[in-house]
């Protein structure tokens, strides 16, 4: 898992006990937010980390069960 997609450390705990497809879509939702403010901020590659993110959330909400994107 790449660093860009962990979550918070504040998030862990909370994310301790749920659904693995549930944290799959909390890692995504994150780090959508983290590459919108990126984008923001105008720094270079967040464009393209955010159509990947879009594009893997996408993917997820077809199939829950797809974990691909975290494997990279």
């Amino acid at each position: 898992m790449t660093a860009h997609l962990l979550p918070h450390p504040l998030l862990r705990p909370a994310s301790e006990g749920i659904s693995p497809a549930f944290h799959h879509w909390q890692v995504l939702t994150d780090a959508y937010a983290r590459q919108l403010e990126a984008l923001r901020r105008r720094e270079p590659g967040a464009s393209a980390a955010l159509t990947r993110i879009s594009s893997d959330l996408a993917a997820f909400q077809k199939d829950p069960t797809h974990f691909g994107p975290l494997s990279r």
